[in-house]
């Protein structure tokens, strides 16, 4: 559980710290900044040409597989085609929709 005279201490420790003056001039720390980034070892080594080459085996690899998963184009086999007044739908490469458009010839008293 949290006091608030520990929140106070803390308040007033952090400010005190604050306050106080650097101990190093402007032009100092600036040079000192300036020595640690030229002197930040670069870091091309071995992993700048491994992950570009892992970057376009991936790509490769997906480009492949994408590919694979296209249909290919196939001539279709003994598929009825629609006559005279039928109209003939495919649903799927395997199911065929007939729907007859001529008009019933139901004969007088037949109600099938």
């Amino acid at each position: 559980m949290h006091d608030s005279n520990n929140l106070d201490r803390f308040d007033e420790a952090l400010r005190s710290w604050a306050m106080r003056p650097p101990q190093l001039s402007e032009g100092a720390a600036a040079t000192r900044v300036r020595a640690a980034i030229e002197t930040f070892p670069q870091r091309r080594g071995i992993w700048q040409p491994v992950l570009s080459i892992g970057a376009v085996a991936l790509v490769v690899v997906a480009l492949v597989a994408a590919l694979r998963d296209i249909p290919k184009t196939t001539e279709l086999v003994d598929r009825p085609e629609a006559r005279p007044g039928i109209a003939l739908m495919w649903l799927d490469a395997q199911t065929p929709l007939y729907m007859n458009l001529e008009p019933l010839k139901i004969q007088e008293g037949d109600v099938s």
